[in-house]
């Protein structure tokens, strides 16, 4: 799973950019912290921008990388991305 966005990182506009969970550390058994990579699409080899995020993590829930992408899509940088 990744999420497509527009994103303008460095001064330049990337349009539909894609936005890769690419790490997760399980910080405490309630907190989680997330790397996310930007690449200009989903062939490039490496990122062009990378973001780290805290959110609480349920141990008991879904897969840390499903509850980091419900997490991201909360955010307000990411609410009006899309699944892809």
């Amino acid at each position: 799973m990744a999420l497509k966005l527009t994103i303008t990182a460095f001064g330049i506009e990337v349009p539909d950019a894609y936005h890769r969970i690419d790490e997760i550390l399980i910080v405490k058994k309630d907190k989680m912290q997330i790397c996310v990579n930007s690449y200009s699409d989903a062939s490039q080899p490496a990122p062009f921008y990378k973001e780290v995020f805290e959110f609480p993590y349920n141990a008991t829930g879904a897969n840390p990388i499903a509850q980091g992408y419900v997490a991201l899509k909360a955010t307000e940088r990411f609410a009006s991305s899309e699944d892809c």
